[in-house]
């Protein structure tokens, strides 16, 4: 997890606790720079979280940054991390070389931020997401974000525009039998995949492995099976990269492509391969058509196709009184704004997609 701190809230009363570590009580605990462990060692300053004492209570302390500063070459060595592997992969890099926090400032102004502070414990994690949420509304979102979505949707998007659209969402989160059935869909898409797994076991050893060994791709499994989920929960769609993660296991050749599946992976891969660069420099990128850049726009011209299809098949349901589902896609489209205007197909795109 990421957290950015807004021009001038470092410091200030009330602001976010990841801006300067608050060493004590609590899940923002303290960090504590491991004596002797430096640069010139071999390995960049350790943080290590160290229990509360009764008189530390309270006390600011950074976490550690790159060596060098923001234009040192540790720091670019990060951003290149950002820009060739993502996110994700690291935040787990930085956190097995810095620890639980790594501050990272933005002396160019990126986005409006003052700097980051990659997170990785889990009760950290859980402070920001649950907690204390309230203390997060804003999102900081890369020029890359907007840029592919023309910053529109509930995903690329701050202020009173995601504010209003996440409004006509909530119902959807809000009715007791909807969430079952949800967390029904949750339950029977992981039971699914786990049965894949012992269907699968043996079936095929990679070089080295022991007899009945199977070796799992785990994180790209947790994403097919993610994606099966968002498709059910969403849309009542059936992606079948469950099936697809246990057919790949046993040797057998996928049943049906799905062009909208791999669009929304080229989507990801071509947004974390421009996560970095400011909007301006992305519009150039676009008019000497770098790579990255157009596999962002086609993908994403394809995701916007198979959505509108599936989007106008559910209105013909409606007109025809022949709807039986009950997901995010109904909430939304029985949604009405102040003035009792229906989202148009357009926002509908932009918030399920």
């Amino acid at each position: 997890m990421v957290v950015s701190s807004r021009k001038g809230s470092v410091g200030k009363s009330g602001g976010c606790p990841f801006s300067a570590l608050i060493s004590g009580e609590g899940s923002t605990g303290g960090v504590d720079s491991r004596s002797g462990a430096s640069t010139s060692q071999g390995g960049p300053v350790v943080a290590k979280r160290k229990p509360a004492r009764a008189g530390n209570a309270g006390q600011r302390r950074r976490p550690p940054g790159p060596p060098g500063g923001a234009f040192g070459m540790e720091a670019l060595r990060i951003v290149s991390s950002l820009t060739f592997d993502g996110v994700p992969k690291t935040t787990l890099t930085l956190a097995q070389e810095y620890g639980d926090a790594i501050a990272f400032e933005n002396p160019i102004g990126l986005g409006d931020a003052a700097g980051w502070t990659f997170l990785s414990s889990p009760d950290d994690v859980e402070h920001v997401s649950a907690t204390n949420c309230n203390n997060y509304r804003e999102r900081f979102l890369p020029d890359s974000y907007a840029f592919a979505t023309d910053g529109k949707g509930i995903l690329a998007t701050g202020g009173a525009y995601n504010r209003r659209h996440r409004s006509l969402c909530q119902p959807s989160f809000q009715k007791a039998t909807l969430l079952a059935s949800f967390a029904d869909m949750v339950t029977a898409s992981t039971e699914d995949l786990k049965a894949q797994w012992e269907e699968s076991k043996g079936t095929r050893r990679g070089e080295g492995e022991e007899a009945g060994a199977t070796t799992i791709d785990l994180p790209l499994h947790m994403q097919r099976l993610t994606l099966d989920i968002i498709g059910q929960v969403a849309f009542s769609h059936d992606f079948g990269q469950v099936a697809d993660c246990g057919r790949e296991m046993r040797g057998e050749k996928k049943e049906r492509p799905s062009t909208l599946v791999d669009a929304v992976n080229h989507f990801g891969e071509a947004l974390g391969e421009v996560f970095v660069p400011p909007k301006p420099l992305l519009h150039v990128l676009e008019a000497i058509r770098y790579p990255s850049v157009m596999k962002l726009r086609e993908s994403l011209r394809t995701i916007h196709s198979e959505m509108r299809t599936i989007i106008e098949g559910r209105r013909d349901e409606y007109a025809k009184g022949t709807n039986s589902t009950d997901d995010l896609l109904d909430s939304l489209m029985q949604a009405r704004d102040a003035e009792g205007n229906p989202l148009t197909t357009q926002e509908l795109f932009e918030d399920v997609h």
